[in-house]
């Protein structure tokens, strides 16, 4: 039911220790899972993007890169437990209040705004 709960909140909700914990999972054939590049990943768009960059910046042009982050006031979590060879599914209301926004904008190495 709470396949991304950390080790210590499941011994915790079964009164166990959390290296038993482990091994019960291990046992169980699950393993902690971590999806390390996107889905939608693009390396030709990637290259096409830093050529355009670098033409920009051999005629003289400053390129100034803006970039908006959000965090979530309760850390959602990056890793979850499932099955070895299963995908770990659970859901997640990305757009839930509770979150604080940043833009910023940087060119040559200087940070020119942070908006909240």
């Amino acid at each position: 039911m709470y396949p991304d709960a950390y080790l210590q909140e499941r011994a915790d909700r079964l009164q166990v220790s959390k290296s038993g914990i482990g091994t019960a999972l291990g046992r169980l054939g699950i393993s902690r899972k971590k999806t390390f590049s996107h889905p939608k990943v693009n390396d030709q768009a990637r290259f096409s993007f830093q050529e355009r960059v670098e033409s920009h910046k051999s005629h003289g042009k400053t390129v100034v890169y803006i970039d908006e982050s959000g965090f979530a006031n309760d850390m959602p979590r990056s890793y979850g437990y499932a099955s070895i060879g299963k995908q770990c599914l659970d859901k997640r209301n990305w757009h839930e209040k509770g979150r604080i926004n940043a833009i910023g904008a940087i060119a040559d190495f200087s940070l020119l705004t942070v908006t909240l």
